[in-house]
């Protein structure tokens, strides 16, 4: 069915539709999920650090808005 609508009847016996499904779904975690490098590497120093005393929980979960409207 999905491979008569969306392919040429020449290359409907070649069709992998588990394989279809394999490469789309990654394609679509990596967009949902991906993470910008400046991101990745402000995560990875706020690891490194000692922040006690930073109040981080306050000023942290808008990081991301900063860093990706540049």
């Amino acid at each position: 069915m999905f491979s008569q609508a969306h392919l040429a009847p020449q290359s409907q016996n070649h069709f992998n539709f588990q394989k279809y499904i394999n490469r789309s779904l990654e394609e679509d975690f990596s967009v949902v999920v991906g993470i910008s490098p400046p991101i990745w590497f402000l995560a990875v120093l706020f690891l490194l650090f000692n922040t006690h005393g930073w109040y981080s929980y306050l000023w942290l979960p808008f990081l991301p808005l900063i860093v990706s409207t540049h």
